[in-house]
């Protein structure tokens, strides 16, 4: 595993994932300590750490090969990886799904025009079905 380049360069992706996650979450965290309220960069830091799960799992399962289809006692570490790779979607979804994040950051952070609705002003009961 450690002489194949391509793994070589998806591990540098996973730890490049947990330093931006660092450093946004340092982001916050001094904002909060400021008073203010978290910005759009907690929608960044979600949307972060989605993907690192993701990318993680994928990866750990890619390198498995035929063990990562192993289950609990037989699994190497008791299935600790194959949780951590069904387990992705969670995240992925609780909180916001990766779309809603991504539609806060591009109408918050890059100022995009919102996405068009034509129930907005409108409450749900009255939304047609």
């Amino acid at each position: 595993v450690a002489g194949d380049p391509t793994i070589r360069q998806e591990l540098i992706r996973q730890l490049c994932y947990a330093e931006t996650i660092k450093y946004l979450g340092y982001r916050t965290q001094s904002a909060a300590s400021r008073g203010q309220l978290p910005g759009p960069e907690s929608s960044v830091i979600k949307l972060a750490a989605s993907r690192r799960l993701e990318h993680q799992g994928n990866l750990v399962m890619s390198i498995s090969g035929a063990s990562g289809m192993l289950w609990q006692t037989s699994a190497y570490l008791g299935g600790f990886w194959q949780n951590q790779f069904l387990g992705q979607w969670m995240s992925r979804i609780g909180g916001g799904t990766d779309q809603i994040q991504r539609n806060t950051i591009g109408e918050k952070v890059l100022q995009l025009p919102p996405e068009p609705r034509v129930d907005k002003g409108i409450p749900f009961k009255d939304v047609p079905k």
